[in-house]
């Protein structure tokens, strides 16, 4: 269906104020589809008055990846110190919940190679090309697998003293055109007519659940986050959202800073499904996985 010249001067608007996609979609009648390729053909980039004639520098930051669907969402693989029994039962998971979408949440690989604070740490040629073969073990099941970066994976700029797209670094292990790597720590999912901020934060707490708690008051969304190695979910102060951590797909027992000894809570493994809206936690702490 043609845009209209009032849908356009719309269209602007409502991007202009930060909604997501699908919220924007709603306003206007349209799929997120449509939005979406509009948006990309009037080349619109959020904070930029489009109709001005004032000459001013663009930072051009990469667009924050918004996707629509029910999917099995998990993070803190470690590769190469990931627990295969695990990576096998979130796809049994995906297979009963009938979803084949997959997102991680950032620490897909562990790089301790690149950390000064690791004594014995893998080789990174081993790492990537263990990252490839997990990967192509996912993809016997999940059409699509987004890639989120975290902690681990800035390892690798830190270590290079230069920044190079996540995107590239994905690239170094696998070519497929099933996996997306998000240039944020973070991705809006959308699903049941709710949004999710699935993403790796940068803060930690010995606290479990402090985090994702107050990141959900300070969205305004519901979280859904990695990093923390804490599985649960709790609710926002205001009652109005979730605020879930993911656990992670590690075992532990391979890596080295696990095993010392400190006040830090200890690491729980588990993924969750976000499905029509509803979000399921599954873990061997809670015996249902």
């Amino acid at each position: 269906m043609a845009w209209n010249e009032a849908e356009v001067f719309k269209l602007k608007e409502l991007y202009q104020s930060g909604l997501s996609y699908r919220k924007i979609a709603e306003r206007l009648g349209r799929n997120v589809k449509s939005i979406d390729n509009k948006i990309q053909g009037l080349g619109l980039t959020r904070g930029v008055n489009q109709d001005t004639d004032i000459i001013s520098y663009l930072v051009r930051l990469p667009r924050v990846r918004e996707i629509e669907g029910d999917f099995v969402i998990s993070s803190d693989f470690h590769i190469p110190c990931h627990d295969e029994k695990l990576v096998a039962e979130l796809i049994n998971t995906a297979k009963e919940f009938d979803v084949d979408q997959l997102i991680v949440a950032g620490d897909f690989l562990n790089f301790d190679s690149m950390s000064t604070f690791i004594s014995r740490a893998n080789d990174p040629n081993d790492e990537i090309q263990m990252a490839g073969s997990v990967v192509e073990y996912l993809l016997r099941y999940f059409k699509k697998i987004y890639l989120v970066p975290g902690n681990h994976e800035f390892r690798f700029n830190r270590k290079l003293g230069k920044i190079i797209d996540f995107e590239r670094l994905v690239k170094m292990f696998t070519e497929s055109d099933k996996v997306y790597a998000s240039e944020h720590d973070h991705l809006i999912l959308g699903s049941g007519g709710k949004d999710f901020r699935v993403c790796h934060p940068k803060n930690y707490s010995i606290v479990k659940g402090r985090v994702s708690v107050r990141l959900a008051g300070k969205y305004g969304m519901n979280i859904i986050a990695g990093h923390s190695h804490y599985c649960g979910i709790n609710i926002s102060d205001d009652g109005r959202h979730l605020a879930v951590d993911t656990g992670g797909l590690f075992d532990k027992k391979k890596i080295e800073y696990s095993q010392q000894t400190t006040l830090n809570p200890e690491w729980n493994q588990g993924f969750c499904v976000v499905f029509d809206g509803k979000c399921e936690l599954f873990s061997p702490v809670m015996g249902n996985c």
